[in-house]
């Protein structure tokens, strides 16, 4: 009587990009035998036909993937340790917003510290440090992004920053007078400042005769 015994089928898996962060997918890379199942433990997100592991939405750690497979006569199985790490966390804010275009404003930051700031063309934002500087910006709504990393893991969060624009006076009409001619301070309603009167050097009233120009300035 002749006994055969076949060998058993081999296949090893590998995630070439192991360790991981928790963000996107991971796709494994098989060799020799291909066609088997993946299974792993519960907080692995894993596709059993094809490996794929859902990272976002697996927890940190490390997990054990086993890879069971067949020649079509025997059967074996293989494993390998995916390692996923946690996301950094940080969050910035400009409080007491909205602002008008004219001083500057620094960012709040709490979390992961020495990130990099971007927003879109008109805001006029430091890289380094996300202050905006109010007066060279373009008024409107814009989204500040901050990436950071903590030398394992990169993140990114962001905020809206909204620059109204400032409210500028209107044209005064002359005032004229016989002997003598006065004016009343104007005024002007600022949505940051609020309800502004103008001042001037000049003193009223005027008895000077011929022309005189009254320069009034609205203390933003």
């Amino acid at each position: 009587m002749n006994v055969l015994i076949n060998e058993l089928p081999t296949a090893v898996i590998t995630y070439l990009n192991n360790p991981y962060c928790q963000l996107g997918t991971a796709t494994p890379e098989e060799l020799v035998t291909a066609g088997g199942i993946y299974t792993s433990d519960a907080g692995l997100v894993i596709d059993a036909d094809t490996g794929e592991i859902n990272l976002e939405t697996s927890t940190v750690g490390d997990h054990t993937i086993t890879y069971s497979f067949s020649d079509g006569s025997c059967s074996n199985s293989s494993s390998t340790v995916v390692t996923i790490n946690p996301l950094p966390v940080a969050s910035i804010s400009y409080p007491a917003g909205p602002f008008c275009n004219r001083g500057t404003v620094s960012s709040t930051e709490t979390g992961v510290t020495n990130g990099q700031y971007s927003s879109s063309p008109g805001l006029s934002i430091n890289e380094v440090n996300g202050e905006i500087d109010l007066g060279s910006s373009t008024p409107g709504t814009y989204t500040v992004t901050y990436i950071f990393n903590d030398s394992t893991c990169s993140n990114t969060t962001t905020t809206d920053i909204t620059i109204n624009a400032t409210t500028l006076p209107s044209p005064l009409a002359d005032v004229t007078g016989q002997c003598d001619a006065s004016a009343v301070a104007p005024t002007l309603t600022d949505i940051c400042a609020g309800l502004m009167t103008a001042t001037t050097p000049t003193i009223f009233p005027i008895t000077t005769q011929g022309t005189t120009v009254v320069t009034w300035t609205f203390d933003y």
